[in-house]
């Protein structure tokens, strides 16, 4: 993961968490407790590898108050002929999201 300010009241996150569900869930865990103890909006954005469903981040963006940019649940995976949502941006609930698109790159789904 890495955190970094991009502005006194604005945190950007990048995950790339694990393929196995027990570590993700434990990485989902951590990562909730450092976006509740980060002050000001937030922006978690990344690879979060989730095989079992929407489901695996539903308890994160509840407790950190956090909305999907992607409000269509477009596929991003595999980057070729993307079937399934793994990777996501995650806003706080008072962020407005102007324009969000899913980039056709057969290169990397990242």
């Amino acid at each position: 993961m890495i955190r970094t300010k991009l502005h006194p009241d604005l945190t950007l996150f990048v995950v790339h968490l694990a393929l196995k569900k027990s570590v993700r869930q434990k990485q989902i865990t951590e990562l909730k407790i450092m976006i509740q103890q980060t002050p000001g909006r937030k922006i978690i954005t990344g690879d979060f590898n989730t095989f079992g469903g929407f489901n695996e981040v539903q308890e994160l963006m509840t407790e950190c108050q956090l909305h999907s940019a992607n409000i269509q649940n477009a596929p991003t995976f595999p980057a070729y002929k993307p079937c399934k949502e793994l990777d996501y941006i995650f806003v706080c609930k008072n962020t407005l999201i102007k324009k969000f698109e899913v980039l056709k790159d057969r290169v990397s789904d990242h």
